[in-house]
């Protein structure tokens, strides 16, 4: 770190989300509103000089020496995080790092990998790993009428309640185009980290061509489910598995299966989101 630090910055920010707080520094002013947009809208500018952790970044001289490879470099406190040629694969791995650092640091809050969204005041959640069809579900529910929460990550507080996540929908390119109409919907409609109770608690895997399979599962089978996929559920066990009892007990729907096509997935789950009492 004291490498790092001997070099010229020549400017830093600071930024917060969900009472933690990061800074970056680099060597040159340009990039800086460039990764800060990165973060957009989960972080917010901050004029804390105290940060949780620091990021520097250290970009490619902006003359190019013909014949030689010139690489942007990243750092999250003294250990390198990104080297590419690419400035793009730099803000990716900085957001990336960001996410999982904001999700084991949170105060007070649990960030489950999770979809989410709230139907007719009922907040219905999809738990599960990346890839698992999540995002695809979450745009169907909502291209069906629900109101788009967070296509990522759950934010539970300790009284097991989810909180609006302040990112957008993101698709993969080779889905994407098939949810074009729905992309203006899955946004935030409010910053302050709306809650809701959980209703429902769905454990879902995607198999393309499949049928759609659900069976009922008990509190107990629920719980384990959410607990597999909260991201600082081995740093702290006890928050997780109040926070994930919670959770189980408020959803008077609770179920897991396979699920081929999103649309008829979505328009199964309102229905039975329609039938609780």
């Amino acid at each position: 770190m004291e490498r790092l630090d001997r070099l010229d910055w020549a400017a830093g920010i600071s930024l917060t989300a969900c009472g933690t707080r990061i800074g970056i520094r680099a060597t040159r002013l340009e990039p800086l509103a460039a990764l800060a947009e990165e973060l957009s809208p989960v972080w917010r500018r901050s004029s804390s000089p105290i940060v949780d952790r620091l990021y520097s970044f250290v970009p490619a001289p902006p003359v190019r020496q013909r014949g030689r490879r010139h690489y942007h470099v990243l750092y999250a406190d003294a250990a390198r995080i990104a080297r590419a040629e690419a400035i793009d694969e730099v803000r990716a791995g900085l957001a990336a790092d960001a996410q999982l650092h904001l999700a084991v640091a949170a105060s007070g809050l649990l960030f489950v990998h999770a979809g989410v969204v709230l139907w007719r005041s009922r907040a219905l959640l999809l738990p599960g790993p990346s890839r698992a069809g999540k995002s695809t579900l979450v745009a169907a529910l909502v291209g069906a009428g629900a109101t788009y929460f967070s296509d990522e990550f759950a934010i539970l507080d300790p009284d097991g309640r989810v909180r609006q996540h302040p990112a957008p929908l993101s698709l993969r390119p080779d889905v994407a185009a098939g949810f074009a109409d729905t992309a203006a919907a899955c946004r935030p409609r409010r910053r302050d980290g709306q809650l809701a109770t959980v209703a429902a608690t769905v454990l879902l895997r995607h198999e393309p061509g499949a049928a759609l399979r659900l069976r009922r599962i008990t509190a107990g089978e629920t719980v384990l489910g959410l607990v597999a996929n909260t991201v600082a559920a081995r740093l702290r066990p006890q928050d997780a598995l109040r926070a994930s009892r919670r959770v189980a007990a408020d959803s008077r729907l609770r179920l897991s299966g396979v699920r081929g096509d999103a649309a008829a997935a979505a328009a199964r789950l309102l229905d039975e989101l329609d039938r609780l009492p």
